[in-house]
């Protein structure tokens, strides 16, 4: 993959190459002001991502995890599809 070609949609920040990719949930936030309801659906997948990794470091077992991030999705009119495993 080319410099180029490996460029996010705003053009700003480079896609991982790696496996699993790196997701810079400090760099997310566009607007303090607005509502998460509101927010953009990067925003929004963010506030999801970041309940299941919260979970995750706590030890939470992978079925709670996913109830919670579908619990969070629903709520910001989202769906969620997360594979959560041992093997996964």
């Amino acid at each position: 993959m080319t410099a180029k070609s490996n460029q996010t949609a705003r053009g700003t920040r480079p896609l991982s190459e790696k496996h699993h990719m790196q997701i810079p949930w400090y760099d997310v936030i566009v607007s303090e002001e607005r509502q998460a309801d509101h927010a953009t659906l990067e925003e929004r997948a963010s506030l999801v991502g970041r309940v299941g990794i919260m979970l995750l470091a706590c030890g939470t077992g992978a079925w709670r995890v996913r109830e919670a991030m579908n619990t969070v999705a629903r709520a910001l009119r989202m769906s969620c599809s997360a594979d959560i495993g041992l093997i996964s």
